[in-house]
C-alpha cells in the first residue's frame, strides 16, 4: 500500500454527449466521490471539447493529441501514457476500448449486442439476413474477446453482467469483480416534489410512469398494452428521447390513447426528480438490462416500483419490487392492478426500496473501484515479474 500507484482514467465519455446519463454519468459520479486523489490522472482526447466542469479541476488531467490515425495504433497511445508514468489504464465503458501494451482495465455496464443479437438470429426472414448477422455476431464476439481478454482486470457492474460476460464471451469468472453502481444525489437529495410539474405538463395526480427510449429491449410496446388494459382511466407518462422515433404500430397506439399514453421528451433533470415523487406507481418491465438504475432512482425518492423478472433487474430489485413477466403482458396489467389498487402494498414497496437505496452508493463503489485498481497493478507487476507457471498461483 506504500507504494503510490498512477491510474489513468478514459475521459471521452464526457466529451461525447453522454455526459447526462450512463457511462459519463457514472464516471462524474465516482470522481465526486475521489475528488482529487494524487494517484489519478484524467486523460482527455485533443479534438474533442473538454467540457468545463468544477469537479475536474480538483484532478490533474493529460490531454492526447495525436493526429487521428495514431489514435488507433495502442502502441503509440501506450507510450503517451508510459512517458507519464501512468501504471494503469482505466476504461469506463465497454465501447471503443483500445487493446494497449500496457496494463489496462474496463468497466463493463453490459453487454447486451450479444444475446440480443442471438435472438434477431433466431428471428430472422431470410437467411441471407441470418448469414449477415451471424458474421457480424462472430466478428464483434472476435472483436469483444480480443479487448476484453487481454484487459489486466474487469469491473462487471452487476453479478449478472459477469455472468453474461462468461457465457457469452468465454472470459473467466477470476478476472471480473462485481461493483455495483450508486445513485445520483439528485435523486437521493431530492426536496419535496414540486407539485407544479403536474400543471406544466398537464397531467392528473395519478399516472404510471416509465422513462426509456424506443429501443425493443426496452419492452415499451409490451408496457403501453398492459396499461392499456387497465379498467381506469391512469395514464401511462413515458419519459424518452427524441430518438429513436416509437415505430409506426406503437405510434398508432399513442395516436389512438391520447389520454391513457403520453410522451414527454427533453424533459429537464429536476423536473424528472420530480415526475419520479409524484408517479403512483413506476413500471420498468423491461427485456434486458445490466444493471437498471431506473429503479433504485424511483425507490430512492420513495415511488413504489414494478419490474422484470430478468437479466439484472432481480439483483437490483431485491425484495424491494413487484417483479412480472416482461413478456406477458398480463402478467404487467396483474401488476399494476395490484399496486394502484392497494395503498398498504404500495407503502410497503415504498419502506421496502427506502432500504434497498442504501445498499447502493457511489461512497461505496469508489472505494471498491480503489481496490480494484490497487489489485490490478500489484497483480499485473507479479504477472510481469513472475515466472509464466507461478504467474496464478500469485494473482
Amino acid at each position: 500500500h506504500g507504494a503510490i500507484m498512477l491510474v489513468a482514467l478514459d475521459c471521452r465519455p464526457l466529451q461525447d454527449g453522454s455526459l447526462g446519463r450512463g457511462i459519463g454519468s457514472y464516471l462524474l459520479n465516482l470522481l465526486e466521490q475521489w475528488s482529487s486523489p494524487d494517484n489519478l490522472r484524467l486523460v482527455f482526447v485533443a479534438e474533442k471539447p473538454i467540457p468545463d466542469l468544477p469537479i475536474l479541476r480538483h484532478f490533474k488531467s493529460l490531454i492526447y493529441s495525436p493526429t487521428p490515425i495514431l489514435w488507433r495504433i495502442p502502441a503509440h497511445f501506450a507510450n503517451f501514457l508510459r512517458s507519464h508514468q501512468v501504471e494503469l489504464f482505466h476504461f469506463s465503458g465497454q465501447y471503443n476500448v483500445i487493446p494497449l501494451p500496457l496494463p489496462y482495465s474496463v468497466t463493463v455496464h453490459d453487454i447486451m449486442y450479444f444475446p440480443l443479437r442471438k435472438l434477431e438470429i433466431e428471428k430472422a426472414t431470410s437467411p441471407w439476413q441470418r448469414i449477415r448477422w451471424i458474421l457480424d455476431l462472430v466478428w464483434m464476439t472476435l472483436r469483444a474477446q480480443r479487448e476484453l481478454r487481454k484487459a489486466a482486470g474487469l469491473i462487471a457492474v452487476s453479478q449478472f453482467t459477469k455472468d453474461d460476460l462468461t457465457v457469452h464471451l468465454g472470459i473467466p469468472a477470476e478476472m471480473i469483480t462485481v461493483i455495483h453502481n450508486g445513485i445520483d444525489s439528485d435523486f437521493l437529495l431530492a426536496n419535496p416534489a414540486n407539485r407544479s410539474v403536474l400543471k406544466r405538463y398537464s397531467l392528473p395526480a395519478q399516472f404510471i410512469l416509465t422513462v426509456a427510449p424506443f429501443e425493443e429491449r426496452k419492452n415499451l410496446r409490451t408496457m403501453i398494452k398492459s396499461c392499456l388494459a387497465l379498467e381506469e382511466n391512469i395514464p401511462l407518462i413515458i419519459v424518452t428521447k427524441r430518438h429513436p422515433a416509437p415505430p409506426a404500430d406503437i405510434q398508432s397506439l399513442l395516436d389512438n390513447n391520447p389520454e391513457k399514453i403520453r410522451l414527454l421528451t427533453e424533459i429537464s433533470k429536476p423536473d424528472l426528480v420530480a415526475l419520479y415523487q409524484l408517479a403512483t406507481v413506476f413500471l420498468f418491465a423491461t427485456n434486458y438490462e445490466g444493471f437498471g438504475l431506473p429503479v433504485l432512482e424511483a425507490m430512492a425518492v420513495g415511488t413504489p416500483v414494478i419490474t422484470s423478472t430478468v437479466t439484472s433487474l432481480p439483483e437490483i430489485a431485491g425484495n424491494a419490487a413487484l417483479l412480472v413477466d416482461p413478456h406477458n403482458p398480463t402478467s404487467i396489467t396483474q401488476g399494476l392492478d395490484q399496486l394502484l389498487h392497494d395503498p398498504e402494498k404500495r407503502q410497503d414497496y415504498v419502506a421496502k426500496g427506502f432500504e434497498r437505496v442504501k445498499l447502493f452508493s457511489y461512497k461505496h463503489a469508489a472505494l471498491e473501484t480503489m481496490r480494484f485498481f490497487e489489485k490490478t497493478i500489484s497483480n499485473s507487476q507479479t504477472h510481469t515479474s513472475a515466472p509464466k507457471n507461478t504467474a496464478h498461483t500469485l494473482a
